[in-house]
């Protein structure tokens, strides 16, 4: 199993990859047995199987509830690769909590009164 920490060297990768049938499997660790059936799942269907771990701190209401999220990295590592995972990615700065755009009910309600087609 190939482990790529900088989704730019992923990307990279991938792009070698065109004659392939992909498919992405988007976790958020703690590998479990619902994760393996899809991994299955998925190499039914494709030559290369890819799984994601990445805990999004922007989807927790709280920095405190994004630190006690489990990390078993080391673990799913070795439960993905005895599973005949091709590619892990590992990348933890996919997206800062500071990237994410806070808006307003009268923004949405803008918003969404420019897209009514009534």
């Amino acid at each position: 199993m190939k482990i790529y920490y900088k989704i730019d060297d992923f990307l990279d990768a991938r792009s070698k990859l065109n004659s392939k049938k992909i498919i992405l499997v988007p976790t958020m660790g703690s590998i479990h047995e619902g994760h393996i059936s899809l991994i299955n799942k998925a190499r039914s269907y494709a030559d290369i199987v890819i799984v994601t771990i990445f805990i999004n701190p922007i989807q927790f209401n709280s920095s405190i509830d994004y630190d006690s999220y489990p990390r078993s990295i080391e673990e799913d590592k070795k439960t993905l690769e005895k599973n005949g995972v091709d590619i892990l990615v590992l990348n933890h700065g996919m997206y800062q909590r500071s990237s994410a755009k806070e808006l307003t009910l009268d923004e949405l309600k803008l918003t969404f009164s420019n897209h009514c087609c009534c």
